[in-house]
């Protein structure tokens, strides 16, 4: 438990050194604009997505990202970059975090979440087909396998660590009929 409140408070902390960073970016016009709102972050502790629906604004906004990296130091190695949707450009632009030239990715995964450059979620349902796999066999020395535990317990530890694996976020993403089939047929 106290591994826990260490974490906690290690993301709080994180959260509130970054404050101003996010107070920057949320002053700066560059984003995805939502009837009267901007958007262009999010954060989840150390980590944060930045977006925009255009190249010359996403620049602007990691910009702003090394103006405030002087306070601190960002992870190149794990700043990549990803455009959603089809790219009309003869060449994919190049985004830079200071002197350092980032990444264009097919897909990227952020907590959890598989999101690919063709702005649907077919390498989100295969990767939760696969954790949901691993939880599942991996509860097989706690009796989940044949001749395991009894019937009712078996229910349980599915119904407790199985089904949430492979349903959790899938809320967030729309799911073609296939997809949603081969979940079904998984599950089943």
């Amino acid at each position: 438990m106290v591994h826990d409140k260490e974490a906690f408070s290690r993301r709080i902390c994180l959260t509130l050194f970054i404050n101003q960073l996010l107070l920057d970016l949320n002053n700066c016009d560059a984003g995805v604009r939502i009837g009267d709102t901007l958007y262009n972050s999010m954060t989840y502790a150390d980590d944060i997505t930045l977006f925009s629906t255009n190249i010359q604004d996403l620049q602007k906004i990691i910009d702003v990202c090394v103006a405030y990296s002087k306070q601190m130091e960002f992870g190149v190695e794990k700043s990549k970059c990803m455009i959603v949707g089809k790219c009309s450009l003869y060449q994919y632009p190049k985004w830079r975090l200071g002197d350092n030239c980032l990444c264009n990715e097919e897909s990227l995964n952020k907590l959890g979440n598989v999101f690919n450059r063709g702005g649907n979620n077919a390498s989100h349902v295969t990767n939760k087909l696969t954790q949901y796999r691993q939880s599942f066999y991996g509860l097989g020395n706690a009796g989940m396998l044949y001749p395991g535990a009894t019937p009712d317990v078996q229910a349980y530890l599915y119904q407790c660590i199985c089904q949430p694996t492979l349903t959790y976020d899938l809320e967030c993403m729309s799911s073609t009929a296939i997809q949603m089939r081969r979940l079904e047929s998984v599950q089943g």
